[in-house]
């Protein structure tokens, strides 16, 4: 864990804000201000503004969407809840995983959609494909530095899966 004063020096270094939780008072800079996971990191301010909370709150799952509110079709949205605890008790089991019957099958009916749609093998794999590739960019995809600066070629950022495609088969 970076300490306090190393967040605060780089906020302050590169003009980010620096505030206090509204949840919890601990102070943190606007460069840390992300959402993590399926955990979101603000809660609501008013009909259509919010305001950012803590890495720690966001982690902890008090981060909150607001109000249920209808599109311009009818559809009505409902909101992200506090804790996983509490969006099992009013039956969202989206965070669930295997630990109830009902979040085992939402996980099982995912997994079968992601493979359907060619995002997963049958194993659970992520089957990768570069941007760069998709838009016939093969350079790119390949290259060790992208347009954020370094990166490794040809895999996914997050797990590292192999881009799949057609032009890595001559590397391999």
């Amino acid at each position: 864990m970076i300490p306090t004063f190393l967040h605060r020096w780089y906020a302050a270094l590169l003009g980010y804000g620096w505030r206090p939780c509204p949840l919890c008072g601990r102070e943190f800079g606007g460069h840390q201000w992300k959402d993590r996971g399926s955990k979101v990191s603000h809660i609501p301010d008013g009909p259509v503004a919010f305001k950012a909370i803590c890495p720690e709150c966001t982690c902890a799952g008090r981060g909150r969407e607001g109000d249920p509110w209808a599109d311009s079709d009818g559809s009505v949205h409902e909101p992200t809840y506090y804790s996983e605890r509490e969006a099992h008790e009013v039956g969202e089991h989206s965070f669930c995983g295997d630990d109830c019957e009902a979040g085992a099958a939402l996980t099982r009916k995912r997994f079968a959609a992601a493979v359907q749609r060619g995002m997963l093998d049958s194993d659970g794999a992520h089957l990768y494909l570069s941007t760069g590739c998709l838009h016939n960019d093969h350079a790119y995809c390949q290259g060790v530095t992208g347009a954020a600066g370094a990166k490794q070629p040809a895999c996914c950022k997050f797990c590292q899966a192999p881009c799949i495609c057609a032009c890595h088969k001559e590397q391999a």
